[in-house]
């Protein structure tokens, strides 16, 4: 008979954190009792990393910073552009734009395991456009800056100095016209 558990049969299964004890007769009216023992689910590692740079461009040096958190972590394994290392810290290097996963495994002593995935964002060089032709024909329409970080301040002024756009999160969505249409 087991205590802590509706479960009757002799190997019990999917417990939950509790305590359980097991006691036993036999054929002779003899009695014998194991526990209690007390079932506490392991809590595991959780994955987390930065980096920094926080927006890299392309040949820039990203330090990679494993923050993850939990007792007895001994692997720390990261995926970076199609590559497997294992250290706890990484520095790398991308050499194209785009956007990139970036995958940290981490297990602990007890075999508990737990991974993250966070996608960077690999900047090119900032190139800004020195001509808009708004006319329909669907080029140069926008005015649009290759290698924009997130929130990047802008100020357009006129040949005359006068601001014609201003923003703190530019988003390569400006079509030339003014505050006054």
């Amino acid at each position: 008979t087991w205590t802590g558990t509706t479960q009757t049969t002799l190997d019990i299964t999917n417990l939950s954190d509790g305590s359980y004890s097991l006691t036993v007769e036999d054929g002779n009216g003899c009695i014998a009792t194991f526990g209690p023992t007390t079932l506490v689910t392991p809590t595991g590692p959780t994955a987390a990393f930065v980096w920094n740079p926080a927006n890299p461009d392309v040949d820039e040096v990203i330090s990679f910073t494993n923050s993850s958190t939990g007792a007895n972590i001994i692997l720390d394994q990261w995926t970076i552009d199609g590559q497997t290392i294992s250290t706890t810290d990484i520095t790398y290097t991308f050499t194209q734009e785009g956007d990139y996963p970036v995958t940290l495994y981490v297990a602990d002593q007890s075999g508990c395991v737990d991974s993250v995935t966070q996608i960077i964002t690999v900047y090119s060089v900032l190139v800004i456009p020195n001509v808009m032709t708004i006319n329909g024909d669907n080029v140069n329409e926008m005015f649009e800056i290759k290698g924009l970080k997130p929130n990047t301040s802008l100020i357009v002024v006129n040949r005359w100095g006068n601001i014609v756009l201003e923003t703190d999160d530019y988003k390569n969505d400006w079509n030339g016209k003014d505050s006054s249409g």
